[in-house]
């Protein structure tokens, strides 16, 4: 059964637009971010993952950038009932949902896999921040830990790494749940617009079609229709003609009889 509202109560229309006008400016507002902050975003992280940070910088940003092409689409076919435009942001969506859970349950694996290597980085960098507050300001900024890793202990760090990969982890899945039921609510409106669309004498049953549609399409189909029809008249009407014969030489003797008693009383 196909869906017909979004949470149980908001219609699939309303839906549509509310979640491409999301998209619209959660994407407009990610690209200025992501623009506007490339230093600092890449100067964060250490010198041995910068491939690393150049891959999810370029993904972050162009999987906004496009979003940012297909979002406003949506809206305009969400509000005028569009179908081409819905589903092309619904194609779009599934296309660019795949990269994001990938991405998303890869970081969570590779943070898991890799965690006392950044327990260890995490206690380096807690202690050249303690020294560099201690020598002065001219400590280099790019060199500071993220706000999660300020703990100065190998316990500390830890605690903090295993809270990083425990809602990591948790957001990774319920957010990618939450983003393929938001997605299948816009492909089941293009659905819906698709079957309204559709041509009236397409949705009647099969009991109620004309019986123009039943006629052969090929000429030489309806010739040999026409040929058999013919047939079938023919050998209908064949019975009733032995019948006439039969009836014919039962009354030929009692002919025969009554001539020869002509002749008798002569």
């Amino acid at each position: 059964m196909p869906m017909e509202r979004l949470c149980v109560c908001i219609p699939l229309r309303a839906a549509v637009i509310l979640l491409s006008s999301l998209l619209t400016i959660g994407s407009c507002g990610a690209v200025a971010m992501l623009i506007w902050m490339k230093t600092d975003i890449l100067e964060t992280f250490p010198a041995d993952l910068q491939l690393l940070s150049n891959i999810l910088y370029y993904a972050a940003l162009g999987i906004s950038g496009a979003y940012v092409l297909i979002s406003p689409l949506g809206l305009i076919g969400g509000i005028w009932c569009k179908r081409v435009l819905v589903q092309i942001l619904s194609i779009g969506n599934w296309i660019l949902l795949l990269p994001i859970l990938t991405g998303m349950v890869g970081i969570w694996g590779y943070v898991l896999a890799n965690r006392q290597r950044f327990v260890n980085d995490c206690v380096n960098w807690s202690l050249a921040f303690s020294a560099a507050n201690m020598t002065g300001p001219g400590f280099n900024t790019a060199l500071l830990p993220p706000a999660v890793f300020q703990s100065t202990t190998q316990s500390g760090c830890d605690d903090t790494m295993q809270l990083f990969i425990t809602w990591w982890g948790i957001g990774a899945f319920v957010g990618g749940f939450l983003l393929i039921y938001f997605s299948s609510s816009i492909g089941a409106y293009a659905g819906k617009l698709y079957r309204k669309n559709q041509p009236k004498n397409e949705l009647l049953p099969y009991t109620q079609y004309s019986s123009e549609a039943h006629k052969p399409l090929v000429p030489e189909l309806a010739q040999e229709e026409a040929w058999m029809q013919v047939r079938m008249s023919e050998a209908e009407e064949m019975p009733a003609q032995e019948e006439e014969e039969m009836s014919m030489h039962e009354q030929m003797p009692t002919q025969e009889s009554s001539v020869k008693q002509m002749y008798a009383a002569v």
